[in-house]
């Protein structure tokens, strides 16, 4: 977040690797979406989208209606 508030940003986009090579999402991967979409609402951005990459693919929660 510290990022997108000194450049002034509206939306953001977060992106992480699964090492597996399977984008699939975790549980985990999907608290850590909300946590960080609640966290860009408090400081007046949007999140627009979270990725993970793999093998190849991607998993993207904006595709997947997930944010």
């Amino acid at each position: 977040m510290r990022f997108g508030v000194l450049y002034n940003a509206t939306y953001i986009v977060t992106v992480h690797n699964h090492v597996s090579g399977n984008p699939s999402p975790t549980k985990f991967d999907s608290i850590i979406a909300a946590k960080l979409t609640q966290a860009a609402e408090a400081v007046r951005m949007k999140m627009r989208d979270h990725i993970i990459l793999g093998d190849g693919s991607y998993y993207s929660f904006s595709e997947n209606k997930k944010l």
